[in-house]
Parts: structure tokens; C-alpha cells; sequence
């Protein structure tokens, strides 16, 4: 807590810390969104930027980590955007993204990191938040601004498309 405190007063080291110790879920979040590393880390990069810009309007210290989830999301949406991308999986296996289920194979984890990346935006992003964060319905409501029941909605289909899809391409197989 005190490092953010730093951070807001201008403190450059604390910021970078605090960054540090969470390069490696910021990662994961850009390339569950993206699916390769080059706009992962571009996205990542100008999450880190726009978080460095407006970290003293951080109301509440304590909120750092969702904050800059958020900020993180944002940057992802926009920069998905910008680039105009259908979100395909190319390469759906890395050592980066972390399984949402448990999964035996890895063409169980494939299919299912394809799945989630055929997703709509908001159905992706509360898989995203829900399985690779473990957030609770609550911090995603937060997070997303959203009620709760809109957060569970949207679980609920998120994962009602999902089975359908893996459904399919197990009878494809």
C-alpha cells in the first residue's frame, strides 16, 4: 500500500515496482486479448504508460490492482480496435496464457483458448477476469462498472457459448 502511496506522489521507483510485480498478469490479460506477443506487449506497454499518466487520480490506494486491470482492458479494447482484428487464436498454446479450466491435453487447453478467443468482447472479458484473475462476480461488476446481475448474465452465457463451441468441434473431430 505504501508503494502506491509513493507512486501517486511521483515516485518513479515505487511505480516501476509496483509494475514489476505484476508484469506477469498484465501479460496474460493483453495476450488473452490479443493472442500473440508483440500486441500483448504493446498493449502492456501502453497500459503501463497510461497507468504511469494518471495514477494520482487513483482515488483509493487499495483499489491499485483492479484499477489498473482496468486501465489494462481499456488499453486492449482500443488497441484491438485500432487494429481491426477478428480475435483468432494462431497460436493458442503459450507458456503465458494460463488455462481458465483443468484441462488433461494440450488440445483441450487449445480448443479451449480458441473458444474464449471467438468470444464477444464482453462475453471475453469476464471469462477473462473471472478464470484467469479468480475475481469474484462482485470485483467484476466493480471493475466493469455494470450490475452484478449483468456480470452474472454474461457468465452464464459466456459459458453456454462456450460449450456449444467446444461441443462442435469435438463432433468435427
Amino acid at each position: 500500500m505504501e508503494k502506491i502511496i509513493q507512486a501517486q506522489r511521483g515516485n518513479e521507483g515505487a511505480f516501476r515496482q509496483l509494475i514489476e510485480e505484476r508484469q506477469t498478469t498484465l501479460y496474460r490479460t493483453a495476450y488473452a486479448y490479443a493472442h500473440n506477443q508483440h500486441d500483448a506487449l504493446d498493449i502492456v506497454q501502453e497500459c503501463v504508460y497510461k497507468a504511469y499518466l494518471s495514477i494520482q487520480k487513483l482515488k483509493e490506494p487499495a483499489h491499485f490492482n483492479t484499477w489498473l486491470i482496468r486501465v489494462l482492458i481499456n488499453c486492449a479494447i482500443d488497441y484491438m480496435k485500432k487494429k481491426n482484428r477478428v480475435t483468432l487464436l494462431p497460436n493458442p498454446v503459450s507458456e503465458y496464457v494460463e488455462n481458465p479450466v483443468n484441462s488433461s491435453s494440450v488440445e483441450e487447453r487449445m480448443d479451449i483458448a480458441k473458444a474464449v478467443g471467438h468470444l464477444e468482447e464482453k462475453y471475453h472479458t469476464v471469462i477473462i477476469l473471472k478464470y484467469y484473475h479468480d475475481l469474484t462476480v462482485f470485483q467484476i461488476a466493480e471493475l466493469l462498472s455494470c450490475p452484478v446481475g449483468t456480470v452474472k448474465t454474461r457468465l452464464h452465457t459466456a459459458m453456454k457459448k462456450l460449450r456449444i463451441e467446444l461441443k462442435e468441434e469435438c463432433s468435427h473431430e
